[in-house]
């Protein structure tokens, strides 16, 4: 078994010639004063290249590997009826700074005369607006316009938040400016009243913030969908104020990511009532989809089945909330949905009110 070993393999197992014992003779003859010093030489070498090769290591393979975690994503997604057209551009705001974005337009047969509903989804902090790409399919896919921009530097504090809320907000009189102009992919295609925001962790702070600014403007946000949202400071005074309307909180289990689940101060301010809808076992990048394996090495574990939660109630509460008609038949109502899900121990719903 294992096949037979030759003695030309091993270097001989019967007696050994005498050329083979002069050998071995001459080699102690040579090495046997010196022994100790060349092996230690030996394992002073050895260990020497060991640290060359890891240096080589860091430098030229940790970078990509680190790279392909940041790259590698998860994502889950249940294709819709419509077919979607997506632009994939960048836009200058009216103070000089340049978006990138990505737009999804459902493509409905009806001379795109048909007026839809449209949703802002922004992501959450030190992320890219492709982290949400799925999310924006699935209602796209269901008849609603999803325009899902990046944000910068929210790292930098207040002011860069600010900025950023002012931008997102401002998202809004943009779409609405496209779809009352001629020769648009939006032309016609956009009920001005019917434009919500959603936001992922920071992005949740940064949707409220500018929901709450742009009841300032001539076609403000009607409603607003936050995914396992982290609001600062601001913004937690700022709830107090807050015009009541459609809101939609959904959340993940409590983690350092999401600051132990500090949506639910939020929530506790606002002056009408809301549900805490809590998805039992979700982590801080569920919201996320597709996901990058970088985030979950942080955040914790992606699950197709809390990707497909947090991805169909957020659909389905935009479609509630703007009283449409969902283009997908075979959609239940929001409320059946988290009438089911609780039920079943999916989620947990808890009516806030002051």
């Amino acid at each position: 078994m294992g096949g037979v070993t030759t003695e030309s393999e091993m270097g001989g197992m019967g007696c050994p010639s005498k050329a083979q014992e002069l050998s071995k003779n001459r080699c102690s003859f040579v090495l046997g004063p010196f022994r100790p010093g060349f092996i230690f030489a030996g394992i002073l070498i050895f260990s020497q290249l060991l640290s060359g090769c890891f240096l080589i290591m860091r430098k030229w393979l940790l970078c990509p590997i680190f790279l392909l975690l940041i790259g590698c994503a998860t994502g889950y997604l249940v294709q819709g009826p419509i077919k979607v057209d997506v632009e994939e551009a960048s836009r200058t705001t009216i103070r000089g700074e340049t978006i990138s974005y990505a737009l999804y337009v459902p493509r409905l047969e009806t001379n795109g005369y048909e007026r839809m509903p449209a949703v802002i989804l922004l992501h959450g902090f030190q992320r890219h607006y492709r982290f949400h790409r799925n999310n924006a399919l699935y209602m796209a896919q269901r008849g609603i316009v999803v325009l899902t921009p990046n944000m910068t530097d929210l790292w930098q504090g207040p002011a860069s938040q600010r900025r950023n809320v002012r931008i997102a907000a401002d998202h809004v009189a943009w779409l609405v400016k496209r779809s009352l102009s001629d020769g648009d992919l939006l032309s016609h295609r956009i009920e001005p009243l019917c434009i919500g925001m959603a936001g992922h962790s920071a992005g949740g702070a940064v949707a409220f913030e500018a929901v709450a600014r742009s009841q300032k403007d001539s076609f403000p946000a009607q409603a607003v969908c936050l995914l396992d949202a982290v609001p600062w400071d601001r913004t937690l005074s700022l709830a107090r104020r807050f015009k009541p309307m459609s809101l939609c909180s959904l959340r993940s289990d409590p983690s350092p990511f999401n600051r132990l689940g500090r949506v639910q101060r939020l929530l506790e301010r606002l002056s009408f009532p809301v549900e805490d809808i809590w998805i039992r076992g979700a982590s801080h990048s569920d919201p996320e989809n597709p996901t990058s394996t970088f985030v979950q090495l942080l955040a914790g574990v992606s699950h197709p089945e809390h990707q497909a939660v947090y991805q169909k109630l957020m659909y389905l509460f935009f479609e509630d909330a703007f009283g449409v008609k969902s283009k997908d038949p075979f959609h239940p109502s929001y409320r059946d949905v988290v009438r089911e899900l609780s039920e079943q121990g999916q989620i947990v719903v808890e009516p806030v009110s002051r």
